[in-house]
């Protein structure tokens, strides 16, 4: 049999997440003047884009929006190796033992 590119535990969206979540802490933990750091890269990387068209990613500004994004990103991660492991199992040659 061959094996599939991931396990199923592979697929798990808080697993995925979990590397993630110390930059959650990270911003939990911000001073005020670290906070208004980020705010004014935050507002300089947005004007940028707006005189610019220069396209840079604005890092999550709090815990909140930090949590919401690595959710959202692990979902798609876990949804598009879940479809890798399918595909797997579809192909010719290969078995499922039950």
């Amino acid at each position: 049999m061959i094996c599939p590119p991931w396990k199923r535990s592979d697929c798990r969206t808080e697993l995925l997440a979990r590397p993630y979540l110390h930059e959650v802490h990270k911003l939990e933990s911000q001073t005020g003047e670290e906070k208004l750091a980020a705010l004014l890269a935050a507002l300089i990387m947005r004007f940028l884009a707006i005189l610019f068209g220069v396209r840079v990613e604005i890092p999550p500004l709090t815990a909140q929006a930090a949590r919401q994004r690595i959710e959202e990103k692990t979902q798609e991660l876990a949804q598009a190796r879940q479809e890798a492991v399918r595909a797997h199992f579809e192909t010719d040659g290969v078995y499922r033992l039950l």
